[in-house]
């Protein structure tokens, strides 16, 4: 029945509906009557409801997501200190993002070549401080935001007169085989025709420490970790600098690719303002205050480098008695590629000398 003449008793409120609901909440009052009875029976059926709508949708929310997150030695993007502890820039950005997603980290920690293959496999959800290369990106998600620029440099000890990849001929350069700047420093003395000795290395650490003992004439590291450690070793760097990169995160290709879009999200925000722990990590780690981009100079050094390569092959195809035909089989048998590299790193552990023990520590810093 619808009521269709309200009568106010002065607050609103017809005192008719009074009567209705008093009757209403007697009958819950007393089941003994037929509105009571039934009233109970659908209450009791609305409990029931409730109870078991609680009970499927508590796991939802008991458990967060864990992300497997692969950390290699790099120094200072990501890697493991003395007690321990995961750090760097790339792990403070992504410990923020998990704390904003509700995501429980679990770290492994291992040298490069190993987190890279479980990259490959699927056995970790994410790699911190990786370099975008368009051959990476078929195989992996990569981060739209860039995390770090840097690039490759080659280090020497002081006086040594390297100034130039040309100036690379015939020497004892360590490398890391499978890391980016490694691998393209190969191409490029290859590319030019400049004959080198790979002597391979663990880290970036090692690499530093084979130089200042002698037991290579010159090796390749990243600009930030030059930047910090070359000092500790004594080693300068002899100005050739070579392959920008991108330094980003990565997850398997199959995926889901949640985690990829929220990193996005999250490291946007972080470098839109200059008050968050983007930037709080740059300063903390690296003595900086800004976005590290590539600088003016650095630009200029890389055209040089661009310039050196191609006035060098020109010439040497002009010099070929054969042609341009011969000296491309000529330049393939020269090229270093990775598997030699490798294979060279095998024979050099064999019988390489022990660096001096006062350069050398447990840490371990590979590259990406």
């Amino acid at each position: 029945m619808v009521l269709r003449n309200l009568v106010d008793n002065g607050i609103g409120f017809d005192m008719r509906f009074h009567d209705r609901l008093f009757e209403f909440f007697q009958g819950l009052l007393h089941p003994l009557t037929p509105l009571g009875a039934r009233l109970r029976s659908k209450a009791a059926a609305l409990l029931v409801a409730a109870l078991l709508l609680a009970v499927f949708a508590a796991p939802a929310h008991a458990e967060p997501r864990t992300l497997r997150v692969g950390v290699g030695s790099n120094p200072p993007i990501a890697f493991r200190d003395s007690s321990g502890e995961m750090n760097g820039i790339a792990i403070d950005v992504l410990k923020y993002a998990a704390e904003q997603e509700g995501w429980r980290l679990e770290f492994v920690h291992d040298d490069w070549q190993a987190i890279y293959g479980m990259l490959e496999r699927g056995e970790i959800d994410l790699l911190t401080g990786i370099a975008y290369t368009a051959e990476r990106a078929e195989r992996f998600q990569f981060s739209r935001q860039t995390l770090l620029s840097n690039w490759g440099v080659v280090y020497a000890t002081p006086g040594s007169k390297i100034q130039s990849l040309l100036a690379l001929k015939d020497k004892r350069v360590a490398l890391i085989p499978g890391a980016t700047h490694s691998d393209e420093l190969s191409k490029l003395v290859a590319n030019l025709g400049v004959p080198i000795v790979p002597v391979p290395a663990d880290n970036y650490e090692q690499v530093l420490a084979m130089v200042a003992a002698g037991d290579a004439d010159a090796g390749v590291v990243s600009r930030v970790f030059g930047t910090l450690h070359s000092a500790a070793y004594q080693v300068e760097s002899t100005g050739i600098v070579f392959n920008p990169i991108s330094v980003r995160y990565a997850a398997p290709l199959e995926a889901n690719p949640v985690i990829i879009r929220a990193l996005d999200r999250h490291l946007e925000a972080l470098l839109d303002r200059s008050d968050t722990v983007y930037f709080e990590s740059l300063d903390r780690w690296l003595g900086i205050g800004q976005v590290a981009t590539l600088p003016t100079w650095v630009a200029w050094a890389l055209m040089g480098t661009a310039g050196t390569l191609a006035l060098a092959i020109f010439f040497r195809v002009s010099a070929s008695p054969s042609g341009p035909d011969t000296h491309r089989g000529t330049a393939r048998k020269r090229r270093i590629v990775p598997g030699n590299l490798r294979a060279s790193r095998r024979r050099h552990r064999a019988g390489r000398p022990r660096t001096a023990a006062g350069l050398r520590s447990t840490s371990g810093f590979a590259t990406s």
